[in-house]
């Protein structure tokens, strides 16, 4: 076609194919999910409403649509364990491991895990620039 010959190697590595691939997934099933600033209260309202026939809110609904066009699994298996677990004042709040920081100096020195439960967060112009915790 003629956009392909006007653009060889727009898509260059697997990583952007599969980017690609989801956010064509999640248009076919979720439709066209923007909304505007000016509408984001009512939009918010709207989702807090229970469905009085399966009894979930919008904002449930819209989880179960997502998991369907999420095929990434988030490993929790470090986090789950029960050593840590005990660790966690909120059991529906792991970090998954993928993003966990790790605190190794805590485990050098006492011999603990060196758990904590925080994820990293990606700044602007750096990957894990920041983190999150409880």
């Amino acid at each position: 076609s003629e956009f392909r010959h006007r653009r060889p190697f727009i898509v260059q590595t697997e990583a952007q194919y599969m980017f690609c691939h989801d956010a064509v997934l999640e248009y076919i099933v979720c439709g066209d999910t923007k909304v505007f600033a000016d509408q984001l209260e009512s939009r918010v309202r709207h989702l807090e409403t229970v469905d009085p026939s399966s009894r979930l809110s919008g904002f449930e609904n819209e989880l179960l649509i997502l998991d369907k066009v999420s095929p990434h699994k988030i490993d929790f298996a470090y986090t789950s364990d029960k050593d840590t677990a005990a660790k966690t004042r909120y059991s529906y709040c792991l970090p998954p491991d993928k993003s966990r920081v790790h605190l190794a100096s805590r485990s050098d020195r006492y011999g603990d895990s060196g758990y904590i439960n925080a994820n990293h967060v990606d700044g602007f112009r750096r990957r894990a620039m920041y983190f999150t915790t409880q």
